[in-house]
């Protein structure tokens, strides 16, 4: 793979393609208007969103009903109780 010392993140969606046997495209048609930085921070942002919400999932299963009551249902509770006495 072509190597980009400016742009890591590049160099490891070229060495991705190549494991994944799809033809490189040498050069990003998006780019020009600056999108390829901003979706490679979205698509790492949502791969660790994934990773903490599959961990919270199987965390939450395992809790006991009051922490997992505190936990999910307090705070929104909590949220709705804040606005509705901010409306009286």
């Amino acid at each position: 793979a072509p190597v980009h010392p400016a742009n890591p993140a590049l160099e490891a969606m070229e060495a991705e393609q190549i494991m994944e046997g799809q033809p490189q495209v040498p050069e990003n048609p998006h780019s020009e208007y600056g999108l390829t930085e901003n979706v490679e921070r979205i698509v790492e942002n949502e791969k660790l969103n994934a990773e903490k919400t599959s961990k919270q999932k199987v965390d939450l299963q395992s809790l006991p009903t009051r922490a997992y009551l505190d936990q999910t249902v307090v705070p929104i509770l909590l949220q709705g109780l804040a606005v509705l006495a901010k409306e009286r």
